[in-house]
């Protein structure tokens, strides 16, 4: 399963229109839709995927987004499962073009996602 969820960063306020909203690693709250904002406001993006119990384990599990539109990517704002990910093209959104491939905390090889287990993704961009 693969979900995506935003909140401003810059602006709480401009989070109380949102809806569906998760908690990521029990600090943060990012939502599915309705997060507003405004031009140098800063927004960041949650992206989450995950292998139900009982389910093979997803091999090759390669990440792909792109900038929305009317952003600019914030530089070396990355993270998978909190770690920072080295940006191949300097400023560019490691998960643009061809993506990358992800890894749940438990797996060893890049692209394994475990039965159970969900990797995550946190970038940042800012309004322009």
């Amino acid at each position: 399963t693969l979900s995506k969820f935003v909140r401003n960063v810059t602006r709480l306020a401009g989070n109380s229109a949102a809806t569906g909203s998760v908690t990521c690693n029990g600090a943060a709250t990012y939502y599915a839709a309705g997060v507003l904002s405004k031009p140098t406001e800063v927004l960041e993006y949650f992206l989450k995927a995950s292998v139900a119990t009982g389910q093979p384990t997803l091999t090759a599990a390669n990440l792909q987004d792109d900038v929305p539109a009317y952003t600019a990517y914030v530089a070396g704002t990355t993270t998978l499962n909190g770690t920072a990910v080295t940006e191949t093209t300097p400023g560019t959104l490691p998960l643009s073009g061809a993506g990358m491939l992800v890894k749940s905390p438990g797996a060893v090889t890049a692209g394994e996602i475990l039965p159970g287990e969900t990797a995550t993704v946190i970038f940042q961009v800012t309004v322009q």
